[in-house]
């Protein structure tokens, strides 16, 4: 990535390019490095079950364990001809204008083998006519009485013959390899369904070509030309029936919400909070209720903390860099592993970084909305906050709000917690992914995030104040709560 970016100026992407990942590979290559395909797959029975991964006749535990990135190619044969088309275009018109054939006799065999597509996707389309019609010909004379006999197209050249047998073993022997090896990953009727996918990729190819060929016709630069971005479908990690269902119909379900509630929720949304905050912070749902259901989005346990703080032992196994970029907080130990708790779902692969990191086994049970944050900020915030378990307690100790009162103040308290980078996500100012990135490079500095992402030219000032101030109306402090409570207070002794 580094040398991308010294190459293309700070810029590692060519945003020119419609398949962009090839070009970085020539790029890469052209600049002296390798590269290599690893072929890694996961064997840990200790995690698999019937319902995650479905015994299929022929398919392989081990090979279908591979790890990759697995995507379903569209189900719609639009689709399919703009994403095959979108390769075609980017790979051979575009190729042919930007990478030249080089000294390399291996290199420009594989930029031939890519580019005769061009030639091959309209040869395909019409052999695989001529084959159904040879089919249906050779089927009429050997079904129908006293048919016609036409000339066959095999007499009289036996090189010709020679030739159409080579390529007959040939073609068997790449159709036996994809059986073998789709039957390995997906089963054997997906082994089988490949050949017929032959036959349909063919024509989809012959599209895709004529709609590449045209589009390159009607650009005034090949450079410029305008890229249909395809919908992505991703399988679900381990392939099991499970599909994440909204967090709205999940609390609908659980009875904590109605659906009249939720309608009224979507159509009103409050900015700078997501669905299930917003239901908290208008009273709708509990904080405890919205833990339920955000763990049952993620088939983990949830579990209060209740206002106990951590133990400092425990929570010095976490250093403040992991804590802020995930967004967890060291609940106990149950044995070697290390419970974690979190406000949101984690990914499985953010969860193994967390492991790797920390080199030892972990798992995270959800716990509810603001403890998380209100721990992250008093075990390793390195900017001042409000005190508000010690104003709490200072209030309790002057007999100003009673005990049974106080564990209410706090659980409100805690659950209109907000992080700024939750507030920055919620209005669209920043990404995930983003916002993850620039947390690990923020690790490093002494500065807060707002003055970082300013600094860092991902806000303007003004958008950091803006965001800020957003942040201050939504959650509340504790001297507001307890400044409620005393002429609340005053008014029932009067």
């Amino acid at each position: 990535m580094t040398a991308l970016l010294a190459q293309g100026d700070g810029i590692a992407f060519d945003t020119q390019s419609l398949t962009e990942d090839y070009d970085i590979g020539f790029r890469l290559k052209q600049l002296g490095m390798s590269e290599i395909f690893v072929r890694f797959p996961v064997d840990d029975t200790s995690h698999h079950s019937d319902h995650q991964t479905p015994k299929r006749v022929g398919r392989s535990a081990r090979e279908a364990s591979v790890i990759s990135v697995r995507e379903y190619f569209p189900d719609t044969l639009a689709a399919a001809v703009r994403q095959k088309s979108r390769w075609i275009t980017g790979i051979v018109i575009q190729g042919f204008r930007t990478l030249r054939w080089t000294k390399s006799a291996p290199l420009n065999y594989f930029l031939w083998r890519d580019r005769k597509g061009a030639i091959t996707n309209f040869a395909s389309f019409l052999a695989t006519l001529l084959a159904l019609q040879l089919i249906a010909i050779w089927l009429y004379q050997r079904w129908v009485p006293d048919s016609y006999k036409f000339l066959s197209i095999f007499e009289g050249d036996r090189w010709f013959v020679l030739l159409l047998l080579v390529n007959l073993v040939l073609m068997f022997n790449r159709i036996l390899q994809r059986i073998f090896f789709v039957t390995s990953y997906y089963g054997v009727l997906q082994g089988l369904l490949s050949v017929l996918r032959l036959i349909w990729g063919n024509f989809v190819n012959f599209l895709a070509n004529w709609r590449a060929v045209a589009q390159a016709l009607r650009a005034k630069d090949l450079r410029r030309m305008a890229w249909v971005k395809t919908d992505h479908d991703f399988p679900l990690l381990g392939e099991g029936p499970r599909q994440r269902h909204p967090l709205g119909r999940i609390l609908v379900d659980q009875g904590a919400l109605t659906e009249e509630q939720l309608q009224a929720a979507l159509e009103r949304p409050t900015r700078g909070l997501r669905l299930g905050s917003a239901l908290v912070h208008r009273g709708v749902i509990s904080a405890d209720q919205l833990a339920a259901a955000v763990a049952t989005q993620g088939e983990v346990d949830w579990e209060s903390m209740d206002g106990r703080p951590l133990d400092e032992q425990v929570a010095a196994q976490v250093p403040a860099s992991i804590a802020l970029r995930y967004g967890v907080v060291p609940l106990r130990e149950d044995g070697r592993t290390l419970v974690l708790a979190s406000e949101a779902t984690i990914d499985p692969v953010s969860l193994a970084a967390i492991g790797r990191k920390l080199k030892r086994p972990v798992r995270y049970v959800i716990v509810p909305k603001g403890q998380v944050t209100v721990e992250l900020r008093r075990l390793y915030a390195r900017h001042g906050s409000e005190p508000a378990q010690e104003l709490l307690e200072s209030a309790v100790r002057e007999q100003r709000v009673s005990v049974d009162n106080a564990r209410s103040l706090w659980r409100h308290y805690v659950s209109r917690q907000l992080l700024l980078g939750d507030v920055l996500m919620a209005v669209g100012r920043i990404d995930p992914a983003a916002l993850g990135a620039l947390l690990l490079r923020q690790e490093k500095t002494e500065t807060s995030l707002g003055e970082f992402l300013v600094r860092e030219g991902v806000l303007t000032s003004g958008g950091l104040d803006e965001a800020l101030q957003l942040q201050k109306q939504l959650q509340v402090t504790m001297s507001h709560l307890l400044g409620q409570v005393e002429p609340e207070r005053a008014h029932g002794t009067a």
